[in-house]
């Protein structure tokens, strides 16, 4: 009863704990889901409570891909709070343990999205060797598995903005092409012909990129989305010299705006400004490029206030304002330092962040080679330890077997002695009997002839009476008495004998009987009262009932088995 109780209550705590495990891995998989989708519309606030709550989980899961999500996760946060470092660190560590994983759609799709996340950050600080092989990797395992549009869109647009930034002399329109095929929202076809555009601009064909740029307001979906693609078509309407619409287009832009992008606003004041220069309304642009220097400068923006005082310095210097333009020129020399010292220390934490990420990937290369070399201890250690428990459990088994086999032998050894033992017991019984019935018969004849010795009138008489006795007991039934004494000793004989050969006589298995006992010819045709010509003829038909004509057994050795 309490075996049972016992068992119940595992059984019970089993399926708890299977219920438990379940809706654990259940709210992963929704968690896995949710932040996917935010951190696609790049809302990684929002994303941040589940992303905490999955990593929670995943360290109670301990399942190796939820963990590698978990890294994954933990980079973007780190990226958004402009830690580079860190989310490099994270993106790595990500990707260094999907290596170990049976290749899946999930774990090749998620490898994908840390080359486009990793790619992405190299982009951002300049590294774009860095940032054309991640995305270039990201690219291929993209194309080669899973076949994601979603993620070749986001790929191929950042290599997009690689290729501009370094002046790649790559196919860009090809790259563009594809960008378009697998733009599958508004938003993701905005940045494809904003891209676009901006190629084309850069490449000086300004009539293809007004119609790209035109395409992409339509799916703008934000003010600053569209004062950004207005902005590039006032600079391209003053590069075609068509300054009217360049001021238009530019007071389109300062209307979306407002105060929702201040770099914005100060570039399209100060091109506001350059194109009133143009149309020698030089107080007017003298006014505008003097308001975006200073919101530039308000908001440090060195390199939207520099072009604002490069420009500034020539209308002063054609409107021979010399002191003025001295003034703006010692303004300009110190930004422009600044600029170049900002760039300088940009480039050496950028090199500083190259060594660190080299370190970095040599030290997990390591981590890498450390955990392989224990891996492989543990291996060699387990099949150690297998085998020698093999080895055990083999002797254990011999051993068993062996003690199995004497068990066995000596229980038929056993059996065997207790057969022949019983065997003995009934053949002397059987003789005991004998005796019994010989001592009577003996007694008997003894009583006669004392009888007669008394009596000598009747002497004759009485020893014509114990001839007649002693014939009368030579001729008796013996058959009789022999199958008594002979199932005394073997109760089975007849029985076994029978079940194989159905069709014996009663003389036949009488015959049977004495050839059992191992009698010659002559002793039986003694004991039945016929010549041994008749009795090797009753064993020829014998032979031939038993099936044993044309084969070399005798009738002994075959009887035996009986």
């Amino acid at each position: 009863m309490k075996r049972n109780v016992v068992i119940l209550f595992l059984l019970s705590f089993s399926l708890i704990a299977r219920g438990n495990y379940s809706s654990d891995r259940d709210r992963m998989a929704a968690l896995h889901y949710e932040i996917e989708s935010l951190l696609d519309k790049q809302s990684v606030e929002e994303a941040e409570p589940y992303i905490n709550e999955f990593i929670t989980l995943s360290n109670e899961y301990k399942d190796p891909y939820f963990k590698a999500f978990g890294d994954f996760c933990m980079g973007h946060l780190a990226n958004h709070q402009n830690h580079f470092k860190e989310a490099c660190l994270q993106f790595m560590v990500a990707k260094d343990g999907l290596q170990r994983l049976h290749r899946t759609d999930d774990v090749n799709r998620l490898e994908v999205r840390i080359d486009l996340a990793l790619g992405a950050c190299y982009l951002s600080k300049e590294m774009y060797s860095q940032a054309f092989e991640c995305l270039t990797d990201g690219v291929k395992l993209n194309q080669e598995t899973v076949n994601d549009g979603h993620l070749q869109f986001y790929l191929d647009n950042n290599l997009m903005v690689l290729m501009m930034s370094t002046n790649s002399n790559n196919d860009i329109i090809s790259l563009g092409e594809r960008l378009l095929s697998n733009a599958q929202t508004d938003q993701n076809r905005y940045y494809a012909y904003a891209n676009i555009g901006v190629y084309y601009f850069t490449k000086g064909d300004f009539e293809t990129a007004l119609h790209y740029f035109d395409t992409a307001i339509k799916y703008s979906k934000s003010p600053v989305e569209k004062a950004t693609i207005l902005n590039y078509r006032a600079q391209t309407y003053y590069a075609l010299k068509n300054f009217d619409d360049a001021v238009a287009v530019c007071d389109s832009v300062l209307r979306c705006l407002d105060s929702d992008d201040r770099e914005l606003q100060a570039k399209t004041l100060i091109l506001r400004g350059i194109v009133l220069i143009d149309l020698d309304k030089s107080d007017s642009a003298l006014y505008y490029i003097d308001k975006g220097i200073g919101i530039a400068r308000e908001y440090d923006f060195l390199a939207t206030e520099t072009m604002g005082l490069s420009n500034k310095c020539d209308l002063l210097f054609s409107l021979r304002r010399y002191e003025d333009y001295a003034f703006a020129m010692t303004e300009y020399a110190a930004v422009n330092d600044s600029i170049y010292k900002l760039n300088d220390i940009n480039k050496l934490r950028q090199l500083e962040a190259q060594y660190d990420l080299e370190l970095l990937k040599i030290e997990m290369a390591q981590n890498h080679k450390m955990k392989e070399a224990e891996n492989q201890r543990y291996r060699l250690m387990s099949g150690f330890v297998i085998l020698v428990l093999l080895a055990v459990i083999i002797i254990v088994l011999l051993s068993l077997s062996r003690k199995n086999i004497l068990l066995k032998n000596k229980k038929m050894q056993e059996e065997v002695l207790a057969k022949e033992l019983d065997l003995r017991k009934r053949e002397m019984t059987a003789n005991a009997l004998v005796q019994v019935k010989r001592q009577e018969m003996l007694t008997d004849m003894i009583d006669r002839l004392k009888a007669v010795a008394e009596d000598k009138n009747t002497m004759q008489s009485n020893i014509q009476s114990v001839i007649k006795t002693f014939e009368e007991y030579r001729n008796a039934n013996t058959p009789e008495d022999f199958e008594y004494y002979f199932t005394q000793t073997h109760p089975d004989f007849y029985n076994n004998l029978t079940a194989d050969f159905p069709r014996l006589t009663t003389n036949e298995l009488r015959l049977c009987a004495f050839l059992r006992l191992n009698l010659t010819t002559k002793d039986i045709a003694s004991i039945c009262h016929i010549s041994p010509e008749s009795a090797m003829v009753a064993r020829s038909r014998l032979r031939k009932k038993l099936n044993l004509v044309g084969t070399d057994e005798d009738l002994y050795s075959f009887l035996l088995k009986y």
